[in-house]
């Protein structure tokens, strides 16, 4: 119906704001499959993953990733899963540690999840691209947020983020012993000025699809540390090294370049972004033909957490109609679910009145 939305680890229904099920315990992130009620679910402290039926969350299997290692900085005692991506319309899902990509297929009559692939970016081929802590100034992780994409071509393409705001695209094959390369590199976002010891990291990506029959007009949208917004060409070639567009989405100006964006959700129907900062108290939505903003909607007081004053936006989806589901955990109600309705994006400037 496209009401119903997997946000954390539940499932609600958008339309009347009604929790649908609940998800296994200590569930951190989800992606659902294509063309099936499953989805792959798992816990930031662990390498197990759990196939689970929708929207029930009953475990039908379960695969713990094989030689995962010591996290950089010897906290979380090990090298734990931090995200799980579905490429749309495909059968096959992207599974990323710290260190590590494992592309992953279901099958069976009875669903079982099985590695297909391991990207290892501690190889000499990929590790110049992929720096660790000691050369990202200090964060923990080598790859940054991740996506899976199909091409026309039928070929899976893993696309990396790097710590030092560069994306990566890589081709799969389908064989283990085959060699994964990176064929093009793009550069999203940059360190903000005056902040020498910040690279310009991404922090958070989506796949844009405006026609599901094209895909050679798919998108890769992602958010940066440097507060923009960057829309680049999922069919590029090797020499396509800069987003198509970009533009300041934090800020009250262009020229405001101190405030970061951490969040992005895509609502491939309506070819809108919603994007918001933890630094901001709005959900802000854009075209993403034009990067003009159609809409900004005020979300709450800030709280007060770790000694700073922000919005934490834990989790933002839309549904396949258009209907954003978003949750925080810091505000004066926290926590919070909220969902906005988009309907028809307007043609002007006009902030709009949303549905909550």
């Amino acid at each position: 119906s496209g009401q119903q939305i997997v946000i954390g680890n539940e499932v609600w229904d958008a339309r009347s704001g009604d929790k649908v099920a609940d998800m296994p315990p200590n569930v951190h992130y989800m992606a659902c499959i294509a063309g099936a009620d499953l989805a792959v679910c798992g816990s930031y402290y662990s390498g197990r993953l759990r196939l689970v039926s929708l929207p029930t969350g009953t475990v039908v299997h379960e695969l713990e990733l094989p030689e995962l290692e010591q996290h950089p900085e010897g906290s979380y005692r090990n090298e734990a899963v931090r995200q799980v991506v579905a490429a749309p319309e495909s059968p096959h899902l992207l599974a990323v540690t710290h260190q590590k990509a494992f592309l992953l297929s279901v099958s069976g009559e009875s669903p079982q999840l099985s590695i297909t692939l391991c990207i290892d970016v501690k190889d000499p081929r990929l590790a110049k691209d992929f720096p660790g802590p000691k050369e990202s100034c200090g964060r923990a992780s080598h790859i940054g947020p991740s996506a899976l994409w199909t091409n026309e071509q039928g070929e899976s393409i893993a696309v990396l983020a790097s710590q030092h705001g560069k994306v990566h695209f890589m081709k799969l094959p389908q064989k283990r012993r085959q060699q994964v390369e990176i064929y093009r590199t793009v550069s999203a976002h940059r360190r903000r000025p005056g902040r020498r010891h910040e690279r310009g990291a991404v922090m958070s990506m989506a796949i844009w699809e405006p026609e599901r029959a094209d895909r050679s007009r798919d998108a890769l949208v992602t958010v940066g540390l440097d507060g923009k917004l960057a829309v680049i060409a999922l069919g590029g070639s090797a020499h396509d090294t800069a987003p198509v567009r970009s533009w300041r989405v934090t800020g009250n100006s262009e020229a405001d370049n101190q405030t970061p964006c951490h969040r992005v959700a895509v609502c491939s129907s309506l070819g809108v972004a919603f994007t918001g900062s933890q630094c901001e108290d709005r959900a802000v939505f854009w075209d993403l033909s034009t990067g003009k903003r159609v809409w900004k909607q005020e979300l709450g007081p800030r709280g007060f957490f770790s000694g700073m004053s922000k919005y934490t936006i834990m989790c933002a989806e839309f549904t396949a109609d258009g209907t954003l589901a978003l949750t925080n955990s810091n505000n004066d109600m926290s926590p919070t679910m909220t969902f906005l309705t988009l309907g028809t994006v307007p043609d002007n400037d006009e902030p709009r009145t949303a549905e909550e």
